[in-house]
């Protein structure tokens, strides 16, 4: 059965990656999102069917050993039962740690509390602006800070604007820039292949390394796909 779901999301990537252009974004932030989405589905069927086979076994076991002897066959039988038990009781354990951890993460209202005071704190509540007036509407405040950062980006030392000595000590021919440039100069952040899987290679399993859930396992079989 293991192997069948492999099948079955593997295929799901491979068919989701031909419907990658229709999503509008250019980090592919809503296809991946979506891709979850399906993925989260067919798992949550997986983990349900997987549940009602155990089930069944179980109770097709008991009911073998009410009407079993002695000899073998029963300790086999109570051996499996018990498998399937342990199996049960693990789950279980998972499910209270994620339970916990869930609850441990709420914040509670001294916490809030505290990120508030801090928030005040790092606000500033006046402000000078270039003549030395004190600025202490927001409007005010947040005026006199673009102004600073709009002189302070825009006007070179040497008096010229900021973007000549770069473009005075840069090659003139553009053709020249590799795609990662190009990547790096439009703000689009570009990873390779190798650098990839190395991390991935060195990360601990039984870790989701995100918010989304997925475990570091399925990254390590699916990163092919």
């Amino acid at each position: 059965m293991r192997k069948a779901i492999r099948k079955k999301i593997q295929r799901l990537i491979r068919d989701s990656l031909t419907l990658i252009e229709a999503f509008e974004n250019p980090l592919h932030v809503f296809w991946w999102d979506d891709l979850k989405l399906r993925i989260k589905a067919v798992s949550i069927a997986y983990c349900a069917r997987r549940k009602k086979d155990k089930d069944q076994e179980m109770k097709c076991l008991r009911d073998r050993l009410e009407v079993a002897g002695s000899g073998g066959e029963v300790g086999e039988l109570k051996d499996r039962l018990r498998e399937l038990q342990d199996q049960k009781l693990a789950g279980i354990a998972v499910r209270a740690r994620c339970l916990k951890d869930l609850q441990d993460e709420k914040h509670t209202a001294y916490f809030f509390d505290r990120i508030r005071q801090r928030r005040n704190n790092n606000n500033a509540s006046s402000v000078k602006n270039s003549i030395g007036e004190l600025i202490k509407d927001e409007e005010g405040i947040l005026e006199v800070y673009r102004a600073f950062y709009e002189e302070l980006y825009t006007k070179h030392k040497g008096g010229s604007d900021g973007l000549d000595w770069l473009s005075t000590n840069s090659s003139s021919d553009s053709s020249q820039l590799s795609s990662k440039e190009e990547c790096e100069g439009s703000g689009v952040v570009t990873f390779e292949t190798d650098k990839m899987k190395h991390v991935l290679s060195q990360m601990s399993v039984n870790k989701s390394p995100g918010p989304d859930g997925l475990p570091v396992e399925f990254y390590k079989i699916f990163f092919e796909d």
